[in-house]
């Protein structure tokens, strides 16, 4: 099966915050800066920006500002 680049960085990118936030609960967890998970995850930048925007849209994960 293959899926869209946009499904699999979609993926990659929640992978990579669920390990940043380990067990602590979503609420409790701590803000990871997108351009460290560009970096983790060898992904542009910006595209990841647009994803999470959609992601965001979604509900998926929330963002703060700073």
């Amino acid at each position: 099966m293959l899926f869209s680049t946009k499904a699999e960085y979609g993926v990659r990118l929640m992978v990579e915050l669920g390990r940043r936030a380990g067990d602590s609960a979503p609420a409790e967890a701590d803000p990871v800066a997108l351009a460290a998970v560009a970096e983790a995850e060898t992904l542009p930048l910006s595209y990841l920006e647009h994803l999470v925007a959609k992601l965001r849209d979604a509900g998926l994960v929330t963002s703060v500002r700073g």
